[in-house]
């Protein structure tokens, strides 16, 4: 697919920011919107929409497909480059620990070694009590 433009950007970024807004979630079809998202290539957007889902076995058994399949380098880029407006409150740490948690019990941390990433792993691990 095309990279998307500014605009496009934008418009999907203000379409996230509704969504975390949104009162009525048990109607949406969150997984739905998820998978809009990857198709956009914004797995950022789209881990943070499924983290969204009521429904806590559901949403973990979403959430670690996804993360099974996504980039996790690339997600937590996007939540750097493309979060940190302060509009979107918790959600950019919840991703990020998520993302972290899954490569740490997945044992995958060799994907973030030579990245930016990497400090905010040991730092994870560290508060975290894992020492694996």
């Amino acid at each position: 697919s095309l990279p998307l433009s500014p605009d496009q950007r934008t418009t999907l970024y203000r379409t996230f920011v509704l969504l975390l807004k949104c009162p009525i979630l048990l109607n949406l079809d969150l997984i739905g919107i998820a998978n809009r998202f990857s198709q956009f290539n914004l797995p950022a957007f789209a881990l943070g929409t499924l983290l969204l889902i009521p429904c806590a076995g559901k949403k973990t058994q979403q959430v670690q497909g996804f993360l099974s399949i996504c980039n996790p380098v690339a997600v937590l880029e996007q939540v750097d480059e493309l979060m940190n407006t302060g509009e979107l409150a918790r959600i950019p740490s919840q991703i990020r620990q998520t993302v972290l948690t899954f490569i740490t019990q997945n044992r995958q941390h060799q994907k973030l070694i030579k990245t930016k990433h990497f400090n905010h792993l040991k730092q994870f691990i560290v508060t975290s009590g894992q020492p694996n």
